[in-house]
């Protein structure tokens, strides 16, 4: 994984937020266009330190449009228990969670659906089981269930 990409993550988990999304937003224009599994993971974190709910939603969409655009090759193996479709139910869980703040509740429902579906994708670890109950969760909210089309 790329060092600057992990620094300024870093600084993010430690609660330096502002210099966070400074650091990414200056990593951004520096990741190829290509290099789809560090512009899917910059975005993913950046879009969770957004205060403005439409701005996380622009984040969390380039995350997922990222991740989407990656082979599992290329985005596979650079984090321990992490691949492309391991990855997914997450994003999905975080546009719905975006579309659901910024009262596109269609959408939120769509992403809903979509990360419950891809939730069989989810290792057998701890941060599988959480993201798995975190989709549980909000497909509840919105009124989503399990088999739905």
């Amino acid at each position: 994984m790329n060092n600057a990409v992990l620094d300024a993550i870093q600084l993010a988990l430690t609660g330096e937020s502002e210099l966070a999304r400074e650091r990414l937003t200056e990593l951004w224009t520096t990741i190829p266009f290509d290099d789809f599994f560090h512009r899917c993971v910059l975005a993913h974190y950046m879009a969770d330190l957004q205060t403005d709910p439409i701005v996380e939603l622009h984040w969390d969409r380039l995350a997922l449009e990222a991740a989407l655009a990656a082979s599992a090759e290329a985005f596979d193996g650079h984090l321990p228990d992490v691949t492309r479709e391991a990855f997914l139910p997450s994003l999905h869980l975080n546009l719905a969670s975006s579309y659901e703040r910024t009262d596109a509740l269609d959408l939120a429902r769509w992403h809903a659906k979509l990360a419950l579906a891809a939730a069989v994708s989810l290792p057998a670890t701890p941060l599988g089981e959480t993201t798995h109950a975190a989709v549980v969760r909000i497909c509840a909210r919105l009124g989503v269930e399990a088999g739905e089309p």
